[in-house]
């Protein structure tokens, strides 16, 4: 094994108990993912009680070792159905933090007013006239926060737009992830937990389209215009 590589181990229920005891005495030090793999919808009926419909691959990897993620998904390319004035497709992902910890009380550095001047531009000092404060108000109305800091915020005002919510009569703030994953925000070390990954290769002259991180179940389920299970 190298020093930043992976070993990916199929194994049934059978072989699970024993393969993690020796996957501990020989890798020690190296990470370990289990993932349960449905490979059988309609389940194998040679266990009582419950038909098996699944197995396991395990994965044994180096600290070091980075994996490149997942072509994104043609439903999940939708989602960056706005275009920029240079004809890149981009997605809005709402600037207030959801999930904990996402209140002021938690915290409380990353609650502040943004204002909203008539003409959309976003600005972090208070105008004299004519502006909407724009605050990260959760919808139960608990103050809540902001995913980035002021100065991340200044540095990238221009990344920001608003949308407005005529249910709640408020405005949101969402910033811009770019399908094209080499146009980015240049600090992206906040502390959201994306369902995409970034994929940066900062020698490649062509675009690179963002990648998903796997997930730790995996169900190979039947095209959504298929009645058969196969």
């Amino acid at each position: 094994m190298t020093e930043n590589g992976a070993l990916f181990v199929s194994c049934d229920n059978n072989e699970i108990a024993t393969l993690l005891v020796l996957s501990d005495e020989i890798f020690s030090r190296w990470d370990r993912t289990i993932i349960p793999v449905v490979n059988n919808l309609k389940g194998r009926n040679d266990k009582a009680n419950i038909a098996q419909c699944h197995e396991y691959i395990v994965l044994i990897s180096s600290p070091l070792f980075e994996a490149s993620g997942l072509p994104l998904t043609e439903q999940q390319k939708k989602k960056f159905k706005n275009i920029d004035a240079k004809g890149e497709r981009y997605e809005l992902r709402d600037l207030r933090k959801r999930g904990g910890p996402d209140t002021r009380e938690e915290r409380p550095n990353l609650f502040f007013p943004i204002y909203r001047l008539p003409n959309g531009e976003l600005v972090l000092e208070r105008p004299l006239t004519d502006f909407e404060e724009i605050i990260p108000l959760k919808s139960d109305g608990v103050e809540g926060r902001w995913r980035w800091g002021k100065g991340k915020v200044k540095k990238n005002l221009a990344w920001l737009e608003t949308s407005y919510v005529k249910k709640s009569k408020k405005w949101n703030i969402g910033y811009r992830v770019y399908l094209n994953s080499t146009t980015a925000i240049d600090d992206e070390n906040d502390d959201e937990s994306d369902y995409y990954e970034e994929d940066f290769d900062d020698l490649a002259d062509e675009p690179v389209e963002r990648s998903t991180k796997p997930k730790s179940f995996w169900c190979d389920l039947p095209p959504a215009n298929s009645s058969k299970i196969g």
